[in-house]
């Protein structure tokens, strides 16, 4: 018999709260499936971009394109290094890569400078141009050579320097340059201060100074 209407199920907010549902704790498993995309989000937010500079490093700096010319019309050596630059360049003129080996002589005092100035001053079999960069920068060098080969008229060019300061160098001498650079390692050690250096430099010409002027 019908006495009234049907009764209406009980719902969790009217439930005593003795009675409420409690929401079970996660697994360790659980727990861990929940950490997991962040885990993996914050090592390839570390991963990625040191791995990105491990690359640029080997790749700018301790093993740059480079190629062994058979002929240019100067070859150039920069100042600075330990003695591989103008040893490099030097190995160059015995093989008659060209005619003419021009020197930067820098205006600061490094390891090669009593050498350089000693060659400088010497009569050798080839023609040899030796300049002061202004400024006594990698830029300044590649703006003064390019002046000194407007007027020779030279258009294809060995540039010698350490290997760590190649992809640098090879940057500044394409944007001041109009000829063809061909870019030559000399064999060198590089430190953490070298590299520190090349880092700072490459950043500026690639991203803050990136003409010649």
């Amino acid at each position: 018999m019908n006495s009234g209407p049907p009764a209406q199920p009980a719902m969790a907010s009217d439930l005593p709260p003795t009675e409420q549902a409690t929401p079970l704790p996660l697994s360790p498993m659980g727990t861990a499936r929940l950490r997991r995309p962040q885990t993996l989000a914050l090592v390839a937010a570390v991963g990625i971009p040191i791995l990105v500079i491990v690359v640029l490093t080997v790749r700018w700096f301790l093993n740059p394109p480079s190629v062994d010319p058979d002929r240019a019309d100067a070859v150039v050596v920069l100042a600075g290094g330990s003695g591989e630059r103008l040893d490099h360049a030097l190995q160059l003129m015995e093989r008659s890569v060209a005619d003419t080996l021009v020197v930067s002589v820098g205006n600061e005092v490094w390891n090669d400078s009593a050498r350089v100035a000693e060659i400088c001053g010497e009569d050798p079999p080839f023609e040899l141009v030796c300049f002061q960069p202004d400024p006594d920068t990698t830029k300044g060098e590649a703006q003064t050579f390019a002046e000194l080969a407007e007027e020779a008229g030279w258009q294809r060019v060995a540039l010698v320097t350490s290997e760590y300061h190649l992809h640098r160098a090879t940057l500044r001498f394409n944007r001041c340059f109009s000829g063809e650079v061909l870019p030559v390692a000399a064999p060198a050690g590089i430190g953490v201060g070298n590299l520190t250096h090349e880092w700072l430099g490459t950043i500026e010409a690639q991203i803050l100074d990136r003409g010649c002027d």
